[in-house]
């Protein structure tokens, strides 16, 4: 989902809570993301990705914008979302179906060695 811009002068790292407590928090979002994408659970995926947006206002809180909330609302009801980068240009969402005002990506679910041979 397209997202406005930061505005100028926007630094996300000029208040930093670099912990070993929070880098832990998104060390193990991180891990479960990926599991979630190798085992293709879109439930986890949004999960652990809803994780990650928590960690990473732990560490660098304005990489998380104020108005996060209210741009996320809409996708309340989906797996979970997370933003592009550091809180601006697009916001992820886990989602089983289509997202209003977002491009869809399709992901092929069958694992590669069952795939149907294409010459």
């Amino acid at each position: 989902v397209p997202l406005a811009s930061r505005p100028p002068g926007y630094d996300p790292i000029s208040v930093k809570n670099i912990t070993p407590e929070n880098v832990k928090l998104l060390a193990d979002a991180s891990s479960r993301a990926w599991d979630a994408i190798c085992a293709q659970d879109a439930a986890e995926l949004g999960a652990a990705l809803l994780d990650t947006m928590k960690a990473w206002k732990a560490i660098l809180p304005n990489t998380i914008p104020p108005a996060w909330r209210e741009w996320c609302r809409p996708y309340d009801n989906s797996h979970g979302y997370l933003f592009s980068g550091a809180g601006g240009g697009f916001l992820m969402v886990i989602s089983d179906t289509p997202v209003d005002n977002a491009f869809q990506v399709s992901i092929n679910t069958i694992p590669w060695a069952e795939q149907p041979f294409k010459s």
